[in-house]
């Protein structure tokens, strides 16, 4: 494939590259202590819980393709009620495809329900960014991306293509959003260790319940380049041009003692917004002995879900893990998140921030455990106040590490 191909997600979902037909299967069970639910609800004194699950990916090569398959399925369990019990489920495709000796094919398909999210506003694979909903214990996604590249030379490619999306939710009222996006890409070699590009983006989403609409274009400039053997660094700038209008419902809720949070009503607004937005992502990489460090940040467009609305997203994290022997290793990251809506007339803002440290090892070549402690930190919303989380996991693995296999 060309230079300017999408990443080959097999990658992703197996954890390496092979050249032939494979197939791996794995199951975890995990002890899990929150001291507060992942969505607005009562029961905030912590609880314990489980989560069991596993899953199973296979791929099969051909002479100018590439077919695979991935599924992963989660049972979570609160005996106490601190929370709500139920599944997480995903399905992915992958199809890749060398049309010419210049023309290459790329097509992906995943779908899926999100228990919980990943906090209140967590992100979701759902396609675009979509956050989760804090009203909603679950989030149903699905997603299908098609993307075509040209090898005009060694060192200059193009790209182009599209993604539709949509993702729902299980509570009375709730506005869902349905969505596409196109993007078109130029990369140049300009040197051994430097590549650059350009990229313009439009994406239009569509919010349920005649909630409203946003439309998205971008122009980027792009930029990556090696220094020496052991630093990468990216860097995307450019402006996004959002027009977003329509009408918002959020639902309200008053603490009663007692009782815990009740929707007892909805407040309404409408609003009419263009506005650009300079945008800017970048990150760096560093390779060091036993050690990889790595820090990113930015400032972009969130599309929102027709609950929380359209607006500028400011992020900055880092990373660190170091191998401790080789078969232990320790990690941590820290995180923060600020979304300020770009509609004037109901302004929103929210903020997250988390800490994660994760310690992992490798008991026999089929089975691992790991232990991890996060902290989250949740803004203020809707008047509900801001909190906090502290979660504890352990966990026992086992996975076939990728058998060999023929598929067809």
């Amino acid at each position: 494939m060309g230079q300017g191909a999408n990443p080959n997600t097999l990658t992703s979902l197996t954890g390496q590259f092979f050249g032939g037909d494979f197939f791996n299967a794995y199951g975890y069970f995990n002890g899990v202590y929150d001291s507060r639910p992942t969505t607005l609800q009562s029961g905030s004194n912590g609880g314990m819980g489980f989560s069991v699950g596993g899953g199973a990916s296979a791929s099969k090569s051909f002479s100018d393709a590439l077919l695979s398959f991935s599924y992963r399925g989660e049972y979570r369990n609160f005996p106490s009620g601190f929370q709500g019990s139920g599944t997480n489920q995903s399905l992915s495709l992958v199809f890749t495809k060398r049309l010419s000796r210049r023309w290459s094919f790329s097509h992906t398909d995943s779908a899926g329900m999100v228990l919980y999210g990943n906090g209140f506003f967590g992100s979701t694979s759902s396609g675009g960014g979509i956050p989760t909903n804090p009203f909603s214990p679950s989030t149903r996604f699905l997603s299908s991306s098609a993307y075509f590249t040209y090898t005009q030379s060694r060192r200059l490619s193009y790209t182009f293509g599209g993604n539709l999306f949509l993702s729902r939710y299980n509570y009375p009222g709730a506005t869902g959003t349905t969505g596409a996006s196109f993007s078109g890409s130029l990369i140049y070699q300009l040197t051994a260790r430097t590549k650059i590009g350009g990229t313009y983006s439009h994406d239009n989403y569509y919010y349920q319940n005649n909630a409203g609409t946003s439309n998205i274009d971008g122009g980027f400039f792009n930029l990556q380049h090696l220094f020496g053997r052991a630093w990468q660094t990216t860097l995307s700038v450019g402006v996004s041009h959002v027009h977003t209008q329509g009408t918002i419902t959020l639902p309200i809720q008053i603490i009663i003692p007692g009782l815990g949070p009740t929707v007892i009503g909805y407040q309404t607004g409408t609003y009419n917004t263009t506005k650009d937005v300079p945008t800017i992502q970048a990150g760096v990489n560093y390779h060091f002995g036993n050690y990889v460090v790595g820090a990113n940040g930015g400032r972009g467009v969130n599309p929102g879900n027709g609950t929380f609305l359209t607006s500028t997203h400011t992020s900055f994290g880092g990373f660190i893990s170091r191998r401790l022997s080789e078969r232990a290793l320790i990690s941590g990251n820290s995180y923060f998140s600020r979304m300020t809506s770009i509609a004037n007339a109901v302004a929103q803002s929210y903020s997250q921030a988390y800490t994660t440290v994760t310690y992992s090892r490798t008991v026999t070549p089929h089975i691992s455990v790991n232990f991890n402690y996060m902290y989250n930190r949740y803004g203020s919303l809707l008047g509900l106040g801001q909190a906090t989380d502290n979660r504890f996991t352990a966990g026992i693995s086992f996975s076939t590490k990728n058998v060999p296999f023929t598929l067809f």
